[in-house]
């Protein structure tokens, strides 16, 4: 039996999607989708230079080498992802309000963009288990100073 249309704008509809948020152990909901890199690249909507960066990023997702040795073109190549995968808000309302994705979003959504959501979860338990790692190391919240007389 065919599938319907229906349920076939169903299943391709953005989905919700929980992220970071922006501030520590705040998180967001956002509307993404799972952009098509041949529609993409059809379109012409990826910039030839960033066309490596990104075919290696739907290849096998961000690596640590990446992050440790982010440069120009994978910053680029992240909002480029970004800007296609973001339904709700889009990427571009986001910068009309000022607001400005964190380093963490940007991965967040590149991971759910190029692995999906399953992927994303494992992602974020990740993260989390290398912030526990690290907490011994992480000073008391800074407090306002007094006011001197």
């Amino acid at each position: 039996m065919l599938t319907s249309i229906q349920d076939i704008c169903a299943q391709a509809a953005p989905e919700e999607v929980t992220i970071s948020g922006f501030k520590a152990g705040t998180e967001i909901t956002v509307a993404l989708r799972a952009p098509s890199l041949y529609a993409l690249l059809a379109e012409n909507a990826l910039p030839n230079p960033l066309l490596p960066v990104i075919n290696r990023l739907f290849q096998a997702g961000p690596q640590p080498q990446d992050v440790t040795d982010a440069g120009t073109d994978f910053a680029k190549a992240l909002r480029a992802i970004a800007r296609e995968t973001l339904c709700q808000p889009t990427l571009d309302e986001l910068d009309e309000n000022g607001v400005q994705l964190t380093d963490r979003q940007l991965l967040e959504i590149s991971v759910y963009a190029t692995r999906g959501p399953a992927a994303l979860a494992t992602f974020r338990r990740s993260l989390r288990t290398a912030a526990a790692a690290d907490e011994p190391h992480v000073q008391n919240a800074a407090e306002p100073a007094a006011a001197s007389d």
